[in-house]
């Protein structure tokens, strides 16, 4: 029943992605009923893509990724429960809810620390954490989040991340909305800033200028 469901969500998929998340939702629980959580997780991915591309309900889309991200880590395929909770900390901080980003960038981070394949990414995790923390606009936080970071992973302290991070903390602090974007523009020349975090940015930015109206 649940792999004639699957194919159902298929063919609804296009043209009707209401339809196809009813019919995948119904097979999702055939297969955690019987205890198939492997399975079940991809497709919990697969329903949170519908609600995220076809449907557009980001929220929806938000839960789904994160259960199939526990699903995955329940299952021991840590690498796939990393992406979909990577996934759930930009759709998280895209809808305000910083804290939660802020904790699942920080756990991805920690868990490859060790692992050498992942290692090489864990300095763009911390940035976009930092970015988080600056956007939840608790400068202390901020602060003490970047102490950790350098704790965690020796080699952080060296990286151009951990300068525009303690640029942009320092700039914030003075109200100087003229150096926050200069130090952006500069990183921006070596390592080009992506639409997630240019979007998180712009608010940090924009609360520098609310901060300047509400100070004059």
């Amino acid at each position: 029943m649940a792999n004639t469901l699957t194919e159902a969500f298929k063919v609804y998929r296009k043209d009707s992605p209401q339809d196809a998340a009813r019919v995948l939702s119904t097979a999702i629980q055939h297969y955690t009923a019987k205890g198939n959580f492997r399975r079940a997780a991809t497709h919990q991915q697969n329903l949170a893509e519908v609600y995220e591309m076809e449907i557009g309900d980001q929220k929806k889309a938000l839960a789904a990724y994160d259960t199939a991200a526990q699903w995955f880590e329940s299952d021991n395929a840590e690498a796939l429960a990393n992406k979909l909770y990577l996934k759930v900390a930009d759709l998280a901080a895209l809808e305000g809810d910083y804290q939660n980003a802020i904790s699942k960038l920080e756990a991805v981070a920690k868990s490859s620390l060790n692992n050498n394949l992942m290692r090489w990414s864990v300095k763009d995790y911390f940035l976009k954490a930092g970015i988080c923390h600056m956007a939840a606009a608790d400068l202390v936080a901020t602060k003490r989040a970047l102490e950790q970071y350098r704790e965690l992973d020796n080699s952080f302290a060296s990286t151009r991340e951990n300068m525009l991070l303690t640029d942009l903390i320092q700039a914030v602090e003075d109200g100087d909305q003229e150096a926050f974007s200069d130090k952006l523009f500069q990183y921006d020349q070596l390592s080009k800033l992506d639409k997630w975090k240019t979007t998180i940015l712009l608010r940090v930015k924009n609360s520098i200028e609310k901060d300047e109206e509400d100070f004059s």
